[in-house]
């Protein structure tokens, strides 16, 4: 049986995975998958980024800039405003730490810092957890689009909180926050509390 014949700019490795390059201003990338379909995906998004102007170079691009791509193209059109809400005030947590590494750089011990700072200042163990998943989603979409080659935030762990001291903590929101609050209240009429997690 003859073998199947790959798609121009694909080719499997020697490991089994496939691969698929393309050129950018010179320069030569490359994209791995599991399956042709995934590696099929991955170039077709790294495309169409390219053809809107919002692709960033996988070596030089931030979790902040890569962040505000997932928001746009992955989130804003796909899930409800209150989601896209409350994706939007975990991220503060995660900007102040690890926003302007290069998104290739951050490891599962930079991920567990967030948590752990988070369980330090009071949080909540749901709204933690909210935040470890709205980090991994991001690191996610970025493993699918051949940005990263493993998700850091797989290998992080919840801190234990213990029950009941979360509730009691109260503290007041920083300038950022306070901005970011009123801008979501702004949007939402009528304003439900429900969209932001308790101190």
């Amino acid at each position: 049986m003859a073998e199947k014949r790959l798609p121009k700019g694909i080719s499997i490795r020697k490991d089994g995975r496939y691969q698929a390059r393309y050129t950018l201003n010179g320069k030569r990338y490359t994209i791995y998958g599991n399956t042709l379909k995934e590696v099929e995906k991955k170039l077709r998004d790294a495309k169409y980024e390219i053809d809107h102007g919002i692709y960033a170079k996988p070596d030089r691009i931030t979790v902040d800039a890569w962040y505000k791509i997932w928001l746009k193209e992955y989130r804003e059109n796909v899930v409800r405003e209150t989601t896209v809400i409350g994706n939007k005030k975990c991220y503060l947590h995660v900007k102040p730490e690890i926003g302007q590494m290069k998104l290739q750089a951050v490891r599962p011990e930079h991920i567990q810092r967030v948590l752990n700072k988070m369980k330090h200042e009071g949080y909540s163990g749901s709204y933690i957890e909210n935040t470890r998943q709205t980090m991994n989603m991001i690191f996610y979409q970025a493993l699918m689009n051949g940005i990263i080659i493993t998700n850091p935030v797989e290998k992080s762990v919840l801190p234990k909180v213990e029950t009941g001291k979360s509730d009691t903590h109260r503290r007041a929101l920083t300038e950022w926050e306070q901005q970011t609050f009123l801008e979501c209240a702004a949007k939402r009429k009528p304003f439900y509390m429900s969209d932001f997690p308790p101190a």
